[in-house]
């Protein structure tokens, strides 16, 4: 004989797993501060499959580091613009998508090959610290 199957709790597994993935691919895999999942695509959300993708060195080391820092205005004080420090120590040029933490406020940083770029991701007054994600694109 054929095992019994409860439909009600099969659909609630189901509904559950498909919200897990909406979930995923919205959130990046739950990416917060600096941290840098990979996305082959070119869009804002990851795919599951891609999460862990990094352009890396022959040592295996990760390629690109990303520092966040922020400089007060000369002319105003209260006003502080939020920098990204971009270093890549391989030999191809790599694109970073740069975005506040949680947020669709994005720039695309270009980072050439064994070099470092230095970009403005916002500008904000009396806001000294700030979060933001990081996704490689391939």
């Amino acid at each position: 004989m054929w095992p019994r199957i409860n439909m009600r709790e099969s659909c609630q597994r189901g509904r559950a797993w498909v919200v897990g993935l909406v979930i995923l691919a919205i959130w990046g895999g739950g990416a917060a501060g600096q941290s840098m999942p990979g996305l082959s695509r070119g869009g804002l959300f990851a795919s599951p499959g891609d999460l862990g993708r990094r352009h890396t060195a022959p040592t295996g080391k990760p390629c690109i580091a990303l520092e966040g820092y922020s400089k007060a205005q000369v002319i105003n004080k209260d006003i502080n613009e939020h920098w990204i420090g971009a270093t890549n120590s391989c030999g191809q040029h790599i694109k970073v998508q740069v975005c506040y933490h949680n947020s669709r406020d994005c720039i695309i940083v270009d980072v050439p090959a064994y070099g470092r770029k230095d970009v403005v991701l916002g500008i904000y007054p009396a806001l000294k610290e700030f979060r933001y994600d990081a996704v490689e694109q391939f």
